[in-house]
């Protein structure tokens, strides 16, 4: 496949990129496999531990629980009310505990975040190697946890980027739960035959619309926001911001693609959540090798200058490659 069909904006040239992107990073991965399965494991290794010191470690999450089950099994669920709870709930465990719950946030941001960067570090190197190059080594992906300014600049760019998520996921899911609470509520019929109240009723599903466009575009957002890490892993001397700013005009006209590619992952995805992470150790290194040669090759067509990990792709075709 040549560069200039590698490049081209039509959908079968775009068919054609992605499956040599995925043969590519499949040889990549192959090739080093142990390094790769290193990698995997410290970064699923390190995930579980922060999940399980968050769920362990949180006072709320047994009344959390216990509410929101309450909640689901509602014939009739009152979501102001639920709210009203889940607030109750940590009012309820005082200053300390409160506190408590913002340094297990902070820790779990600081073991994630210079792992993440790492990691995305070590797979844009794999991405910019060759075939005849020799393998990577695991520990690179701890390089971010030596330096004071590269730790202070992940921890930045992961918690920017967790806040559109929660932000995202608020408005996005926000809509559709309230619309639901409102339909399934014994109140829907009285707002059916009261005018008054299904006057009130239009205004409130306007603003479920409003919540859903709101969470539609920080979606749009936080997909510009996926090639940030491999930016500043490419360049350490960028900032956090400048990194978003950098991901932002990457991903211009590239959003929808970018989405329909990582879509294409979704059976991986499932038989990582069938096997209990197993599967992870191969499909993480394949699937993150798949986006930062994906993000290389936008880097290289937008002419940004980003320095050391963003040569060209080899130019060689699949069938090329296989002798």
């Amino acid at each position: 496949m040549d560069e200039q069909t590698a490049s081209g904006p039509a959908a079968e040239n775009w068919r054609e990129k992605r499956r040599y992107i995925k043969y590519h990073a499949r040889r990549l991965v192959g090739r080093s496999i142990l390094p790769n399965f290193r990698v995997a494991l410290i970064v699923v290794a390190v995930g579980t531990l922060t999940g399980y010191i968050a769920q362990s470690y949180n006072p709320a999450a047994m009344g959390l629980s216990e509410r929101f089950y309450v909640f689901a099994m509602s014939p009739s669920p009152d979501v102001l009310a639920y709210v009203r709870d889940i607030i109750g709930v940590y009012l309820a465990l005082g200053p300390a505990a409160i506190t408590a719950l913002i340094l297990i946030f902070v820790l779990s941001t600081f073991l994630e975040a210079p792992l993440e960067i790492g990691a995305a570090s070590f797979f844009n190197r794999q991405a910019a190697s060759s075939l005849s190059d020799p393998p990577l080594r695991a520990r690179e992906v701890f390089a971010w946890y030596l330096k004071a300014q590269a730790f202070l600049r992940a921890f930045t760019l992961k918690l920017m980027v967790w806040v559109v998520t929660a932000a995202a996921c608020v408005l996005f899911f926000a809509g559709p739960v309230l619309a639901f609470c409102l339909i399934m509520n014994d109140s829907y019929d009285m707002i059916m035959t009261d005018a008054a109240a299904a006057s009130h009723a239009w205004e409130f599903l306007g603003l479920v619309l409003i919540f859903a466009a709101a969470g539609i575009l920080l979606s749009a957002l936080l997909q510009a926001l996926i090639p940030a890490p491999y930016l500043l892993a490419g360049d350490p001397s960028l900032s956090a911001f400048r990194a978003i700013a950098l991901s932002a005009r990457l991903m211009r006209g590239h959003k929808w693609e970018l989405l329909i590619f990582r879509l294409s992952f979704l059976p991986w995805d499932i038989l990582v959540v069938l096997t209990m992470n197993i599967a992870a150790m191969y499909a993480m290194p394949y699937m993150q090798t798949c986006t930062a040669l994906y993000v290389k090759r936008l880097a290289t067509d937008a002419g940004l200058p980003i320095p050391g990990a963003y040569a060209q792709l080899p130019s060689e075709s699949p069938e090329e490659n296989r002798d």
